[in-house]
């Protein structure tokens, strides 16, 4: 049988315990630092969000007041714009029925529209007769007032042998129309009122 003979001393059993306290202790505390790190951080996220969301509604709210700033002017605008509609003459249409009435042998040299619905016409004519003619036909138009011829004179047309050719007649006339039945031209009127003729 052996004996067995132990010299040294006998070691003191270790105390876990208090390692085991320290280690779960420093693991909770961890676990708390990662959970309040991951907590500040959704935080921060939620704060950028509602601060994001807060600068849009502020933009919205400016552009909201510049819209109900801007409403008067776009009603006034609009109101500016149906009145000038309203009180639009077209100048191409009243020029078409001053062209339908010239003679054939008429044609205009120029052409002044002014604003109150009066016109100054100078049209040639190669006779004295057209430019009565012209006269006459411009003030059976319904929509005109008043026609007078300012003046007519006599230009002479030279030939290339220095001989005296046809003379050519230009008159100048003041029309003043009624702007109220002018605007009631239009484009079928014209065709209608070139075709009988």
């Amino acid at each position: 049988m052996t004996i067995e003979i132990n010299l040294l001393p006998k070691k003191p059993k270790k105390n876990y315990m208090l390692i085991t306290v320290i280690g779960i202790t420093y693991g909770v505390a961890m676990v708390i630092l990662i959970a309040g790190i991951f907590y500040y951080q959704a935080l921060q996220r939620e704060q950028a969000f509602l601060r994001a969301n807060i600068q849009t509604v502020q933009q919205l709210q400016e552009i909201a007041s510049l819209q109900e700033l801007a409403m008067p002017e776009t009603q006034q605008l609009e109101k500016t714009v149906s009145y000038l509609e309203e009180g639009y003459v077209s100048s191409v249409l009243v020029l078409d029925q001053f062209i339908a009435q010239l003679p054939e042998g008429g044609q205009f040299l120029n052409y002044q529209y002014n604003e109150g619905g009066t016109v100054q016409i100078t049209a040639q004519f190669s006779s004295q007769n057209e430019t009565a003619s012209y006269l006459h036909h411009l003030n059976r138009l319904p929509f005109v007032n008043n026609v007078m011829i300012n003046d007519v004179r006599a230009e002479g047309a030279t030939g290339t042998d220095g001989e005296t050719g046809t003379e050519r007649f230009v008159a100048s006339y003041s029309i003043a129309f009624q702007e109220e039945q002018a605007k009631l031209l239009d484009e079928s009127n014209l065709t209608d009122e070139e075709g009988n003729e």
